[in-house]
């Protein structure tokens, strides 16, 4: 719309007249305090007769929080652009209204799904400032929201980090795509007490709505599945060595057994009754089966090492992990020719 010194309306286009449901026969000729809500009427009229006395292109309050009023009487989230021109000696304001209905909306929903994450999370600048965080994010480290916001976020790492985490940051924010940190290797966090706790860290980059590079980290606290794992590994390395001497246990009186039974049959020689001939190859077969029992028993034992763990690896991806623990000297340049096709001689 295009306002004079009185504040009057004198044009406004279809878009604006939409957005706040009147009519242009309504709009034009009005003083533009009834478009405003009716905490900011009293100060408006001040407010521009100093931007007439010093007109410029700028944004009107900025840094703060703007609204207009529809015609149902709602209020709506305005950003408001003021443009002075100048028409045979008379100065004017074209005001530029953006209606931030939909965009506050998607920020709100954003930050609620923030919130509502099962897990922690933050929101990164470029520079490593933590801008926003949750509450699960807090009660893993021990801090308030107001502690965490506008602070670095190397406050979260131990101190044997802080050294190469600057020159990480640079190198993912020089190819920002969305990624784990750290695949490979176990990460720690620092809790406000000082003690260090175990997590897995994600990192997803966007853009805020001033195009400035953000990177959304998520946080997972896994103190319980490492124990969960310790626990499992001592399982089983108490079940193999259950198994070993259970087996070393049992083999020793079998095996004795067996010779007990050959010398049985010695001793009888050919004249043996048909019935305890038979009778001792039962013994005998019982004797072979818990030898086989005892035989499965030790496999199973050795079923972890026996075969080998195979998997695909991305090698690019490894050596990525690789690079960015490395600080290349001045004059070094590392290249890489990795080839998907092999020939042989």
């Amino acid at each position: 719309m295009v306002v004079n010194t009185d504040a009057r309306i004198l044009f406004v286009n279809d878009s604006l007249s939409e957005a706040l449901g009147y009519t242009k026969e309504e709009l034009i000729g009005e003083d533009t305090d009834f478009l405003l809500p009716s905490q900011f009427q009293a100060n408006h009229k001040k407010l521009m007769s100093q931007f007439f006395k010093h007109p410029r292109k700028r944004q009107m309050g900025a840094g703060q929080s703007l609204y207009a009023r529809k015609k149902d009487g709602k209020h709506i989230p305005i950003e408001i652009g003021l443009n002075p021109i100048e028409q045979e000696g008379k100065t004017f304001v074209l005001a530029t209204l953006i209606d931030l209905t939909t965009r506050q909306r998607a920020n709100n929903m954003f930050q609620r799904s923030i919130q509502d994450a099962p897990h922690g999370v933050l929101v990164v600048d470029s520079k490593g400032i933590i801008r926003l965080t949750n509450k699960v994010l807090c009660q893993s480290f021990g801090y308030t929201p107001e502690e965490l916001i506008n602070q670095p976020m190397d406050m979260l790492l131990p101190l044997r980090y802080r050294k190469h985490h600057d020159h990480l940051r640079h190198t993912f924010h020089q190819n920002p795509t969305p990624r784990m940190m750290g695949i490979g290797r176990d990460l720690t966090a620092l809790h406000m007490d000082g003690s260090e706790f175990p997590v897995e860290v994600g990192l997803s980059p966007f853009e805020d709505e001033e195009s400035n590079q953000m990177v959304l980290v998520s946080l997972l606290d896994i103190t319980k599945r490492k124990r969960l794992e310790q626990e499992l590994r001592e399982t089983n390395t108490n079940l193999e060595e259950f198994t070993y001497v259970a087996s070393h246990d049992l083999r020793s009186p079998l095996r004795g057994i067996a010779d007990l039974l050959e010398w049985v049959k010695e001793d009888l020689g050919q004249n043996t009754q048909v019935d305890v001939s038979r009778n001792l190859e039962r013994i005998g077969i019982r004797i072979q089966r818990m030898e086989q029992l005892i035989d499965n028993l030790l496999t199973y034992a050795r079923a972890g090492k026996i075969e080998a763990n195979t998997q695909d690896v991305n090698v690019n991806s490894l050596f990525d992990n690789i690079f960015e623990l490395l600080e290349v000297p001045e004059g070094v340049t590392i290249t890489r020719d990795i080839r998907s096709e092999y020939s042989r001689c």
